[in-house]
């Protein structure tokens, strides 16, 4: 969870931190996506290729091999997304808000302006890399 933001009252500040703490996973993810050529912005498909669910999904996106983004798309805040299994078995945990989400299953959840489901891969710690 990000330690110290009031998300209930987030301002640019707090964005702006959140975008920092990031900032370590994106520029290595960056560096994997020149030495690779695999986008850092991917389909559920190409991270999941043995998950027939991901197959489909054109909603969500992974962020890197570890975070699982889902913009909201709807005016009313509502976001429909799906958790795939990464062979753990185990929760991915939304960065923002430390809520925990058991893998293979469909979520659908009211967010506001200043949250969203940025869920990070089991064992994994964007936020700290």
């Amino acid at each position: 969870i990000i330690e110290d933001l009031q998300w209930e009252r987030a301002t640019p500040t707090t964005i702006t931190e959140l975008k920092l703490q990031l900032k370590p996973y994106l520029l290595k993810m960056a560096q994997e996506t020149h030495e690779t050529g695999v986008p850092m912005m991917r389909a559920m498909v190409l991270e999941f290729p043995d998950d027939p669910t991901c197959e489909d999904i054109d909603t969500q996106y992974m962020l890197g091999d570890d975070l699982l983004v889902a913009p909201v798309f709807r005016e009313d805040g509502v976001a429909r997304f799906y958790v795939p299994d990464d062979g753990t078995g185990q929760a991915w945990t939304n960065i923002i808000t430390d809520t925990a989400y058991e893998p293979g299953k469909w979520y659908t959840e009211q967010y506001d302006y200043h949250t969203l489901p940025v869920l990070a891969r089991p064992g994994t710690d964007p936020l700290h890399v």
